[in-house]
């Protein structure tokens, strides 16, 4: 994502990341944050589209 402080070179991609929270929903997870976001970093917005999915996808697992 181009909207973080710290952007990750070959990082995960979406679906890769939607396959680690089906791998994870068997978990006794208590919590969950995003970090790094900052959208002053993306002028097209994807960034914090891709955030607010997340945050959409971690809260379904519960």
């Amino acid at each position: 994502m181009p909207g973080t402080g710290t952007p990750e070179a070959g990082g995960l991609s979406f679906n890769e990341l939607i396959s680690w929270f089906n791998y994870i929903k068997d978990f006794n997870i208590i919590g969950a944050d995003v970090v790094e976001l900052s959208p002053d970093y993306d002028a097209s917005g994807v960034s914090t589209a891709v955030a607010t999915k997340v945050i959409r996808e971690v809260l379904m697992l519960f």
